[in-house]
């Protein structure tokens, strides 16, 4: 019985480990199966994955191609379909709108992801970002900035957008090197954030510090090559470095992108001025007031048009459009007391300078206005204290030295009249009888040589002067004087 048992035994423990094993198989083929699964399901989020990618890849495609508008959201409709529309996505497809200038289209999309997945940071921002566009504005406190802010409020947060916030109010307050300082540590949190790079380029610029500007702005414009904003800020350094061609390249490049941006167009406009294509800045003037009829910069710019054009009625609508926009506007009243005055209504034109003067005693432009006018009426002395103002407000006044300098000439104060010339012709002021002044009390002070360069200088520069033949005499006596 004893062998019976053991052999009974060891028969059952065969047993067990012959079930364990076969446990064991079927636990590992069940794991493999679902190893198996498991697998499918990764590739098949990995391909759905690159088909989404595909997708949204070939939408930016066709915004290089200028591809119509319902090709583009075939497409990306197609990738936020697959996609199953995540934060992600909808951000993504939300920032190829916004590439394509398509912002009803983008503002719809990053209102989705704010509402499904709060806080959605990015998505608040870039709802900012596409007000500022749809409202053609640079920069302005918009509902998503402030509810933006409140939300890293409410959580504790610190990122990039608060630091944007931050960076901004301490410009606003005139802190610039701390408004730098903080935007600069945006970088810690992301080296893309375009906004950041052209809200520094323009501190630097205000800075004066245009190499900085501009690279700045440069960055900006390599993160989003299609933001018109960057390319106009861009534009706004070249043409304060006087490189002209190149600011109108970015102004022409920002219109392109946006057509309706005011700004731009009275941008190009001064520089079309500058190089003497006057009908062309008329246009841009022209279509900038068609966009904004309220703006104060392009209704000047084109009343001083008017006025170069000699259409004085049009530059006084311009001017006194803007005085009833803003009954505050110095500039305004200066510059329809000047056209009144080219027009000959010297009283109305006085009643204007002074309207100015009162508003913006350190407005020196009207205060040289007015002492030209004075002048004209014979009022020498009142004329002398408005050049005098003008000229201690802004040393650089080319205008308001030659001025005086007339009236000292006039009044025998030879040596304050050529000390005034001097300085007037340094500023390169461009009115050639400068020199017949400065030549005829050169002649006057028996300095023959300094008069005969002065009066030649004249004669080159205004041959059709009406007292050209005065300066042929004056002209003759230096040349009698040297000989003797």
């Amino acid at each position: 019985m004893a062998v019976g048992a053991l052999l009974f035994a060891l028969i059952g423990n065969l047993w067990l480990t012959l079930e364990l094993e076969v446990q064991k198989r079927q636990e590992a083929e069940s794991n493999a199966v679902v190893a198996t699964k498991k697998l499918g399901v990764a590739e098949d989020e990995a391909e759905k994955a690159k088909a989404v990618l595909a997708s949204f890849n070939e939408a930016r495609s066709l915004i290089e191609r200028r591809a119509p508008k319902a090709r583009l959201t075939e497409k990306i409709n197609e990738a936020l379909k697959r996609g199953g529309r995540t934060e992600n996505q909808l951000l993504t497809a939300a920032r190829i709108y916004s590439d394509a200038n398509f912002n009803e289209a983008n503002k719809e999309l990053l209102e989705e992801a704010v509402e499904k997945y709060p806080p959605c940071y990015e998505g608040l921002f870039s709802l900012h970002l596409c007000e500022l566009k749809l409202s053609n504005r640079e920069f302005y406190y918009t509902s998503y900035f402030k509810r933006l802010l409140a939300e890293s409020k409410k959580r504790g947060h610190e990122n990039e957008f608060t630091l944007f916030a931050d960076g901004y109010q301490l410009y606003k307050s005139g802190r610039l090197d701390d408004s730098i300082a903080t935007y600069s540590r945006i970088e810690e949190y992301s080296m893309g954030f375009a906004p950041m790079y052209s809200n520094r380029g323009g501190i630097w610029r205000d800075k004066k510090d245009f190499e900085k500007a501009l690279a700045d702005f440069n960055r900006a414009i390599k993160i989003s090559p299609r933001d018109f904003r960057f390319l106009f800020n861009r534009g706004r350094v070249w043409k304060e470095k006087r490189e002209f061609d190149k600011a109108l390249a970015d102004f022409n490049s920002a219109i392109e992108l946006n057509p309706r941006f005011a700004s731009a167009f009275i941008n190009r406009g001064l520089i079309l001025e500058k190089k003497g294509e006057v009908d062309n800045a008329l246009a841009d003037y022209n279509r900038a007031i068609k966009l904004n009829p309220r703006s104060a910069t392009a209704l000047l710019n084109r009343g001083g048009v008017w006025v170069r054009k000699r259409n004085y009625d049009k530059a006084l609508a311009d001017f006194s459009k803007l005085i009833e926009l803003d009954e505050s506007d110095a500039s305004a009243f200066s510059n329809r007391g000047y056209t009144w005055e080219k027009k000959g209504r010297l009283d109305k034109a006085l009643a204007d300078y002074n309207s100015a003067i009162e508003l913006n005693p350190r407005l020196a432009q009207a205060l040289t206005n007015r002492g030209v006018l004075l002048e004209k009426k014979g009022e020498l002395d009142k004329a002398l204290a408005d050049y005098n103002r003008a000229i201690k407000i802004n040393p650089r006044n080319s205008v308001a030295l030659f001025s005086r300098g007339l009236i000292c000439w006039r009044k025998g104060r030879n040596s304050e009249a050529v000390a005034d010339m001097t300085k007037a012709i340094k500023l390169k002021y461009r009115d050639p009888y400068v020199y017949f002044v400065r030549g005829s009390i050169y002649l006057s002070q028996k300095k023959e040589k300094e008069a005969r360069a002065d009066l030649e200088r004249f004669l080159r520069l205004a041959p059709k002067h009406p007292r050209v033949a005065e300066v042929r005499k004056l002209l003759a006596r230096a040349r009698a004087a040297q000989r003797k």
